[in-house]
């Protein structure tokens, strides 16, 4: 089962048991389910090789299939999980159906809706990027918030030198080494002065 193949019936008819997962930072709510819709819940640490050796010891010969909602854990889980061979979908949180009238959410009701869901056929999950993939969005995410606040720090430059009847160096307002130089050699009082060199250190 791939990341983003949709688990329909005759999919999960190829499965012996579903384990819905419903994961944060410190725990595991675990539900499993077999064909007949038997099953149990329980909660463990957060250690994908706890939940492995758990499913190994528990289902060993029988075809699994694991789901978990996307959230702030990333795809760790999902990485060990497909590594040992099983298949795994991650679902948006907005495509889970929901009940109406159920307004009652806790993390173990969270991972039966999940496995009772994964064994109908009813989830979608989302494509999961591979991990070099990962790595890169990691650094352009951090490019993209550095040049923000370079572009942030420019705006409360201008905005300090228009407060105190300061005249920009260049009259295009154009950024340059020239300008910062010059900037850094303004006649300003001694408060305005320390504010816009911390602020053109950001810049730098």
């Amino acid at each position: 089962m791939n990341s983003n193949t949709f688990c329909d019936q005759s999919t999960a008819s190829n499965y012996d048991v579903f384990i819905g997962l419903d994961v944060d930072k410190h725990s595991i709510a675990l539900t499993t389910r077999d064909r007949a819709g038997m099953g149990k819940s329980l909660k463990m640490s957060y250690d994908p090789e706890i939940l492995l050796s758990y499913v190994h010891n528990h289902f060993d010969g029988r075809n699994a299939a694991f789901v978990y909602e996307a959230g702030p854990t990333g795809f760790g889980l999902y990485d060990a999980i497909m590594e040992k061979g099983y298949p795994c979908i991650v679902v948006a949180p907005q495509s889970v159906p929901v009940t109406r009238g159920k307004r009652v959410k806790t993390n173990r009701l969270d991972s039966i809706k999940l496995a009772d869901l994964l064994r109908g056929g009813q989830l979608s999950g989302i494509r999961v990027p591979p991990p070099a993939y990962r790595e890169l969005r990691e650094l352009t995410s951090l490019r993209n918030s550095q040049v923000d606040a370079v572009r942030a720090a420019k705006c409360r430059v201008k905005s300090l030198l228009l407060c105190n009847s300061l005249t920009f160096p260049d009259s295009q307002n154009r950024w340059s080494k020239r300008v910062i130089v010059e900037l850094r050699k303004l006649n300003c009082n001694k408060d305005v002065f320390f504010k816009l060199n911390t602020l053109l250190d950001d810049i730098e």
